[in-house]
């Protein structure tokens, strides 16, 4: 909206050279009638400012209704009552050095965004498997099994050890997995990461287990990698291992498996050793990074009449 000002100082009479009350009383008389005009128009302000009604019936005899864009109208009002609120949508939100007590920054430009972070949630799950685990056969691949989601926002963990994201983006997963080889010679494991049984490429690592120690007593190995991946919401994600010789629970035969050991208090206390842990944290936005509509401010013009001003002297 645009307002015409047409407020014109008045004319101040000129003092004589020696004192006059007649030359007060007139002064007084011409800036009482200026500031009385003055509050008039600020009044008129102030009951725009506070209009609480439709935009198209503001002040009906002063405005061009056909000059007011009652839609940006209405878009400012309802972020100026956000502001009040102490929170705002960053979806029509640009820039500046403002501070908010929350926001939602699905579509915020977070450049000139600066801070400590402590306040921002990252999608991420960190979870474990607290059992041994057997491969399904010698040289067959099978998924490494969690039981249990220890910290999760913007995952869920499924029945069948795998991970749904909740968000697009570019994640990574951190994982260590304690094998065990019960075999009198060396032998291989792999690993590696499917999404939505698929394949991640360059996502295998290799290990090899030494001979066991002496019958019945096993070699083991924290096998662990990383490995930065895309995921798209609703997309689930799988680690997967295979070894050469996969060791037998019943009948007993040996080989390689995933082993879980329980927390001890003898000969020192100590946790328990998870069979398999890992977490999968957010790293960055899609890629392909998606394309976004800039936020534009909300701006709006329109004709509230022209206000015009005198002072006449009596």
């Amino acid at each position: 909206m645009t307002i015409d000002k047409q407020f014109v100082p008045p004319a101040l009479p000129l003092p004589p050279g020696e004192y006059a009350a007649t030359y007060h009383n007139e002064l007084n008389k011409v800036l009482r009638l200026y500031f009385n005009l003055l509050n008039l128009h600020l009044d008129e302000v102030v009951n725009v400012l506070n209009f609480t009604g439709p935009f198209d019936t503001i002040y009906a005899d002063m405005v061009e209704a056909s000059a007011v864009n009652t839609d940006l109208l209405t878009a400012l009002k309802a972020v100026i009552s956000n502001l009040q609120a102490g929170t705002i949508s960053s979806g029509s939100f640009q820039g500046g050095n403002a501070v908010f007590d929350n926001m939602t920054a699905a579509q915020a430009n977070a450049s000139l965004f600066t801070g400590s972070g402590r306040e921002i949630n990252f999608p991420h799950i960190g979870a474990s498997g607290n059992a041994d685990q057997y491969a399904t056969a010698t040289d067959t691949p099978t998924i490494v099994q969690w039981d249990t989601a220890d910290e999760a926002l913007g995952f869920t963990l499924n029945n069948d050890y795998t991970a749904t994201a909740t968000y697009d983006g570019i994640y990574k997963i951190t994982y260590g997995l304690q094998f065990a080889n019960t075999a009198n010679a060396a032998h291989d494991v792999f690993i590696w990461l499917r999404v939505n049984g698929v394949d991640v490429p360059k996502s295998a690592v290799k290990y090899t287990l030494p001979a066991r120690v002496s019958a019945g007593v096993p070699s083991f190995l924290l096998c662990g990698s990383s490995i930065v991946f895309n995921i798209e919401a609703g997309q689930s994600v799988g680690l997967w291992w295979a070894t050469d010789l996969a060791a037998v629970l019943s009948p007993a035969s040996d080989g390689v498996y995933i082993e879980y050991l329980p927390a001890q208090t003898t000969p020192y206390a100590h946790p328990a050793v998870p069979a398999s842990i890992g977490d999968i944290v957010y790293v960055s936005a899609p890629d392909p990074a998606r394309t976004r509509v800039t936020p534009v401010g909300v701006a709006a013009s329109g004709e509230v009449g022209t206000v015009i001003t005198a002072v006449v002297s009596t």
